[in-house]
């Protein structure tokens, strides 16, 4: 992608034209203004009503002709409090949790006649007594649930005025909006400088795409893009007769293929080719790890071949333990290697060449055997 000076030009004089159209000027606007005013009323009680000794059911008596009622002939509840009450009969603890579970029926039986969802639960065991609690007619009136709750009364007061608007408050809205722009289009130059230089290195961007997340509609442009230019590069390169820069070509598109667009991750990147004039390296073109399976893949363009070399066919399994320390490299903080190589004993590795068709249009994945024969089976 190669984006033109006069691309950010117009930007920049778009966010000229913009600002020349957020100056403030002296005119004076009048809008008319409406007031409205809210009034709420204070909390009451509507019903209250009775249990029986250490219980929190009601029968239906109760609902029908008590609770469903008052809840009717109340239209603008807000909100309704229900408290829970008991006798002194008992632990704290136990009156506390019976109180809550009186509150707790009433508020069932209103949710489900009427939907009111907007309700506040309180118990106060037998602190809140109304009667003496060492009669049995005083416990009977203090086992209760009270039910109260707030109305709303609207009242709108209507007052048409016309008041002065300073445009500068216009001007301070547009700055908002101007700020806005300026930080979407600061983005866009960053998202420009970035995709330039992702475009720059091809061992660079595999490094970017690996290590930094990023959305896939940018993998996708980043992906097409070095496709163009591998394009590019390949018509050079047909021209001459060097088979070194069609196999760097060929060694760039395959870990475009899979990195990019398959999501695999490739082990050191640094042994690609740093453009099409690159000298080239002798070994393996490239290791690749995805959920924890690894593969190992040698690019051919068109009709070319694994060759014979002194450690064996090129792709065979002698050739690779011949070629895997120098592709990974061998420290005491690389343990990749040591994956890699017990993978390979376990057979658990996947060799393959990646047949590039004539144009870079297509790659055919084929899977070798440990001898680096075809053995008839295409791999993604």
């Amino acid at each position: 992608m190669y984006f033109k000076d006069v691309f950010i030009k117009k930007l920049l004089l778009i966010l000229f034209l913009f600002i020349i159209s957020c100056s403030p000027n002296d005119n004076i606007e009048y809008r008319e203004v409406i007031s409205t005013n809210l009034y709420k009323t204070n909390k009451i009680q509507i019903v209250r009503v009775h249990f029986d000794f250490n219980k929190f059911n009601l029968g239906r008596e109760f609902i029908e002709d008590s609770i469903i009622p008052s809840l009717e002939t109340n239209k603008n509840i807000v909100k309704i409090y229900i408290e829970g009450h008991t006798d002194s009969k008992g632990k704290d603890w136990y009156n506390y949790r019976l109180g809550l579970q009186r509150a707790l029926t009433v508020s069932n039986i209103i949710f489900t006649n009427r939907n009111l969802q907007n309700i506040v639960l309180k118990s106060f065991g037998y602190s809140n007594s109304i009667a003496d609690n060492s009669t049995e007619e005083g416990r009977a009136i203090n086992r209760r649930a009270d039910i109260f709750i707030d109305l709303v009364e609207e009242t709108f007061e209507l007052q048409t005025n016309l008041i002065k608007v300073d445009s500068k408050n216009k001007f301070n809205i547009d700055l908002w909006i101007l700020l806005i722009i300026l930080l979407l289009i600061l983005l866009i130059i960053i998202i420009i400088i970035l995709i330039k230089l992702i475009l720059s290195s091809f061992p660079a961007m595999l490094n970017i795409v690996q290590k930094i997340p990023m959305p896939e509609f940018l993998k996708k442009i980043i992906y097409n893009e070095w496709i163009k230019k591998l394009k590019e590069f390949l018509q050079e390169a047909l021209k001459s007769t060097n088979p070194t820069k069609r196999g760097n070509i060929g060694e760039q598109l395959t870990a475009l293929d899979k990195v990019v667009k398959r999501g695999w991750k490739m082990i050191s990147p640094k042994n690609l080719p740093k453009d099409m004039n690159d000298k080239g390296h002798q070994g393996i073109d490239g290791i690749f790890e995805k959920d924890g399976k690894f593969i190992i893949v040698d690019s051919k363009y068109r009709t070319s071949e694994l060759q014979d070399t002194k450690y064996g066919k090129q792709m065979s399994k002698d050739w690779i333990y011949n070629n895997l320390a120098k592709y990974c490299g061998v420290d005491e903080e690389n343990d990749i290697y040591i994956k890699i190589y017990d993978a390979l004993e376990g057979g658990e590795v996947k060799c393959m060449v990646a047949k590039i068709s004539e144009g870079l249009n297509n790659i055919e994945y084929k899977l070798l055997d440990k001898n680096a024969d075809y053995t008839g089976e295409l791999c993604k």
